[in-house]
């Protein structure tokens, strides 16, 4: 936008000159001065205007998709790329809900400031381990959902005892209480909905806090 204001700007420039040479007269000139004042100005309002509105879009629509403390995707915009996925046939892939282990133990031994630098801290190390076609998003309180699009059982449980370790060591580090995670899980089959899938992982995950949690589950 702005490059064609900047077309139009210096084409509207030469109208004065082009006025005086045809008509040569000062008062065409000093008509066709004021045209061209006016469409400059339009044309770079305009612009500035556009510029300012689609970077006012783009700023409202990022909120509407992430939640405002970790910056990662929130519950309705991962169950809606989520059932996206599986309306394309033959979609793979595999979801994991993470919950962070005796999370209000936190919040009531620390403060709620220690319990949302636990999220943010869980929530980045999280996302390090995300690939480009990897979705990952807080789903409520100190529960996480991954979107893996990687299909093969090894790998995703290699994947997520990686992540599970990184939290341990790294936050831990990094906060004065230790902090683990249970993980359930459970690959896309091509009969499940959205529901069905969250509800396999949950009672996946639900498994994992009754086997002590700080393990991963599958399902």
């Amino acid at each position: 936008m702005l490059a064609l204001s900047a077309v139009v700007c210096m084409i509207a420039a030469s109208f004065p000159t082009i006025a005086l040479i045809m008509t040569n007269s000062p008062d065409y000139y000093r008509v066709a001065v004021v045209v061209t004042q006016n469409i400059v100005c339009f044309f770079l309002l305009g612009s500035l205007l556009s510029l300012f509105l689609f970077n006012q879009i783009d700023w409202h629509y990022e909120r509407s998709i992430r939640d405002e403390l970790t910056g990662l995707y929130n519950r309705r915009y991962i169950n809606e790329r989520i059932s996206q996925s599986l309306s394309n046939s033959g979609s793979r892939g595999v979801i994991a809900v993470v919950d962070i282990d005796h999370f209000k133990k936190v919040n009531d031994s620390f403060g709620h400031d220690v319990g949302d630098n636990t999220l943010i801290a869980v929530s980045n190390i999280l996302k390090s381990f995300m690939g480009q076609q990897d979705l990952i998003g807080r789903y409520g309180g100190e529960e996480f959902v991954l979107f893996l699009s990687q299909s093969d059982s090894e790998s995703v449980k290699t994947l997520l005892e990686e992540m599970s370790k990184a939290v341990e060591t790294k936050a831990s580090v990094m906060l004065p209480n230790p902090v683990t995670i249970s993980v359930g899980y459970s690959e896309v089959s091509k009969e499940d909905t959205l529901h069905s899938l969250f509800s396999k992982a949950d009672s996946a995950l639900y498994m994992a806090k009754r086997n002590g949690r700080n393990c991963i589950i599958k399902k």
